[in-house]
């Protein structure tokens, strides 16, 4: 009986001691900056991408120019505007020279239909019926240097309003109120205000 118990015991102490495990040591590492990383600093420009010098593609007398610099502009919106009674006054003389040369036109047909009908009768000649031919033939020119006239002072017309190409900033003005501007003279500074751009220089010995 005494045997027994201490065989027992014996087993429990074994499997007592087979439940624990060792306990490890956990190894440190310090993290530092090395001697050889550099901080760079170049000398930079911050400028807009898209920056626009305005003007017209005619010339003439400004309206009232109300342009003042940090002026909010949107896409479309007139900035400045060139006095269109004169422009409109061209645009009145090549309508009316459309309906003068077209009037031509149609007595110069009416006329080439008759001499070709009194030429097949043999009541009219050659020569009559080919100076009628060429009066026809100019009076078709006629017309359509009228009416090209015409497509050319509605352009002007429609160009006597400088509108803006991009919505932004206006950051300069450089002419005043009722001044005379000629095509292609410098009206504004228009700069977008939703993209930059930068610009530096860095020194090939950086590399």
């Amino acid at each position: 009986m005494g045997l027994l118990v201490v065989g027992l015991q014996g087993c429990g102490e074994k499997k007592k001691e087979a439940n624990e495990q060792p306990v490890r040591g956990l190894r440190a590492y310090k993290v530092a900056a090395t001697a050889e990383s550099r901080v760079r600093r170049f000398p930079s420009v911050l400028q807009p991408a898209d920056v626009s010098s305005l003007s017209f593609e005619i010339g003439g007398q400004l309206k009232t120019v109300g342009l003042t610099v940090g002026q909010k502009v949107q896409l479309g919106d007139v900035l400045a505007e060139i006095d269109p009674r004169s422009l409109q006054s061209q645009v009145d003389q090549a309508s009316a020279g459309v309906q003068q040369a077209q009037a031509q036109l149609d007595n110069a047909q009416s006329d080439f239909q008759r001499k070709e009908e009194l030429l097949k009768r043999g009541v009219s000649t050659q020569a009559a019926f080919e100076q009628s031919n060429a009066t026809l033939l100019s009076s078709r020119a006629q017309v359509d240097q009228a009416r090209r006239q015409l497509e050319l002072a509605n352009q002007n017309l429609d160009r006597s309003k400088l509108l803006a190409p991009f919505a932004g900033t206006i950051s300069r003005v450089e002419v005043k109120s009722f001044a005379q501007v000629a095509a292609g003279q410098p009206v504004a500074t228009l700069y977008s205000d939703d993209s930059f751009e930068m610009s530096f220089l860095v020194p090939a010995a950086t590399f």
